[in-house]
């Protein structure tokens, strides 16, 4: 990841500041006023080696090595090592006394929590650490599933219940980068407007006092690190860092994924979500009661004893969150003129680069996240398997078309109806 660029972007520098260097971006003025985040417009491509004929679904970019495909979130993470001393990331600290370690990691949706009383008691040390963790972009992607229900009998009961014909992902992360080795991106750290609904210290959510709205100042990271760190050490209180995704038309792209699947003759149940993973960063303030609050065996002992249902709502209205810092990675932004920026590609352009594998998947029935290999099959065609034995080869072509049968079989006569 590149040096932090010392321009912040247009806005309050005080509550405002760019993490990534922002370089010209792809441009695509062929959008009217209705193209606007959250429309369902089709955005039309003027360049990236792309042909721009007006029909979108038919410019899939021919990949004839791996050079060409867009990389996965692993080949991003792991591009640290090629970075020179003057592009190493910005570490959360400069050495190894300041160095806090995470205290706990919820594998279901990656989110990190930090307990250090370091973090309590330096502003300077959590803001440090702040501006570091927005540097890591949040992991999006959208995942397909398509369910049908079936009738079953158990020990003399008939019930219905939901079966899974496919559940397919697609990586969103890398398009996030306008230059992954270099890491360049349009990410910022903000703080919330004061209008705006947030936890401030406050159990729930609020807009900020009326004189400061009327004043129209809001206060800047420094501002809330200080009121966190300033806060009474006897209570329970977190501060949480929040990234998000700015600029991605979801409604526009869900419509045409679920378009793409019932061209299949799917008559099951399609839903195409958004998922994040590492969203969040939670810093809590070092007490006994947060160390049990993270520890995960003593969350499991809650749940099965049922205690939860007192210690829950006791945590809860104990304590006092900090929700007010965001870490926005765009992945378009409008213009005055109404065009809209994309870092990297638009949402068309990706749903064109991934719609045969997308296609191909779900005609397979897999439940499976999506990776390179499958882009180069969908954009070749697959010569029948060798494997250097007669009768092993022959076996394989027979499956391989019977497959292909089945499939071809789903097309005609439909498939994913309730049973």
């Amino acid at each position: 990841m590149g040096r932090p660029s010392k321009q912040a972007l247009p806005g309050d520098p005080g509550d405002t500041m760019s993490l990534h260097s922002n370089v010209p971006p792809y441009r695509d003025r062929s959008v009217s006023p209705a193209g606007a985040p959250g429309s369902s417009t089709n955005f039309r491509s003027a360049g990236h080696g792309l042909n721009d004929d007006g029909d979108d679904d038919n410019d899939v970019p021919q990949l004839d090595a791996d050079d060409d495909l867009p990389p996965m979130y692993t080949d991003v993470a792991e591009s640290n090592a090629l970075l020179g001393p003057q592009q190493a990331p910005i570490t959360a600290a400069d050495d190894s006394y300041d160095s806090v370690p995470i205290f706990f990691v919820d594998q279901n949706n990656g989110n990190e929590t930090y307990i250090d009383p370091r973090l309590d008691a330096s502003p300077e040390l959590l803001e440090r650490h702040i501006k570091a963790w927005a540097q890591t972009p949040p992991r999006l992607r959208v995942q397909i599933k398509g369910t049908h229900s079936e009738l079953v009998e158990e020990h003399g009961k008939k019930e219905r219940r939901a079966v899974v014909d496919f559940d397919v992902s697609v990586e969103l992360t890398p398009y996030l980068y306008k230059n992954v080795i270099t890491r360049e991106s349009w990410s910022e750290l903000r703080t919330v407007e004061n209008a705006e609904k947030a936890r401030r210290g406050t159990v729930f959510a609020c807009r900020a006092p009326k004189g400061n709205i009327l004043d129209g100042q809001k206060p800047s990271l420094r501002e809330w690190v200080h009121r966190y760190c300033a806060g009474s050490s006897s209570g329970l209180k977190a501060f949480v860092l929040r990234r998000r995704v700015v600029g991605l038309d979801r409604e526009h792209l869900r419509d045409r994924l679920i378009h793409l699947v019932r061209s299949t003759n799917y008559h099951g149940d399609v839903t195409v979500y958004f998922p994040y993973h590492k969203e969040t960063v939670s810093v809590y303030n070092s007490c006994r009661t947060n160390h049990w609050r993270s520890t995960q065996w003593i969350v499991i002992v809650c749940y099965i004893t049922l205690t939860f249902l007192l210690t829950w709502p006791y945590l809860f209205f104990r304590t006092k969150r900090f929700e007010t810092v965001f870490a926005n990675w765009y992945f378009s932004r409008q213009n005055c003129d109404e065009s809209r920026e994309y870092v990297s590609l638009s949402e068309d352009h990706i749903f064109s680069l991934w719609a045969p594998a997308i296609q191909t998947a779900v005609l397979s029935k897999r439940q499976c996240l999506l990776d390179q290999q499958d882009l180069v099959n969908s954009q070749s065609q697959a010569g029948p398997p060798a494997t250097g034995n007669t009768a092993v080869d022959a076996g394989l072509n027979v499956v391989m078309a019977g497959i292909r049968a089945m499939n071809e079989v789903n097309r005609q006569m439909g498939w994913g109806y309730d049973r």
